[in-house]
Parts: structure tokens; sequence; C-alpha cells
């Protein structure tokens, strides 16, 4: 429900998928969805997808309000995690260029 949720959730997937076999990569952003038989839709849905796409394997990128969202919340787990910014990006279907931030997991899982 909270970028910070999502964030918690994309960590521990990340580090225990149940399989080698499998990776992760979770795009996070917050924004107003509606529910119409237990599917989300809306702007935030289609923007989270983009986010989803950019990188180019298992990662963990956050659209910039969400990084906000967790700066915001302090949460002391998070304090020690490294993050890279990614600037002037351009996201199909949305105006502008959007900064986005990645993990640095291998300073998390080594």
């Amino acid at each position: 429900r909270t970028a910070v949720q999502a964030l918690d959730f994309a960590l521990a997937l990340y580090a225990n998928t149940g399989s080698r076999r499998i990776s992760v990569r979770a795009g996070i952003h917050v924004g107003p969805l509606y529910i119409e038989e237990e599917d989300g839709f809306g702007l935030m849905v289609n923007y989270t997808a983009r986010i989803v796409h950019l990188p180019p394997g298992a990662e963990i990128w956050v659209s910039n309000i969400a990084k906000s969202h967790i700066d915001e919340e302090k949460a002391r787990r998070h304090i020690n995690l490294e993050w890279v910014t990614h600037e002037n990006i351009e996201l199909k279907g949305f105006e502008g260029n959007h900064t986005m931030w990645s993990l640095v997991l291998e300073s998390i899982y080594r």
C-alpha cells in the first residue's frame, strides 16, 4: 500500500525467489488507481509498467515520487541502501523527461 512496503516486498523477493532460476525485476511507483474485478487500472499502473521495462536485468527501480516517499519515511532498515539516479528518461505515453532511481543490489547481497 506504500512505496516502502513495495520496496520491502521487492527486496525480500529479490533475496529469495524460491528458485535460482527465477530473478526479480521490479518497478515501484505511487499514485491513484482504480480496482475493477480485482485488477488495477489507471495511469499509475501504466507508468509503473514503463518503469519495470527500464532495467536490462534483475534490478529494482523506483520512480522519483516513490523514492521521495521512501526517503520521507526514513525507515532504519533502508539507511544503508545505495541508489543510482537515472535522469532524463523518456517514457512512452508520458510527456517530458523523468527521473528514476535504481538500487545497487550488489551492496546488499554480497
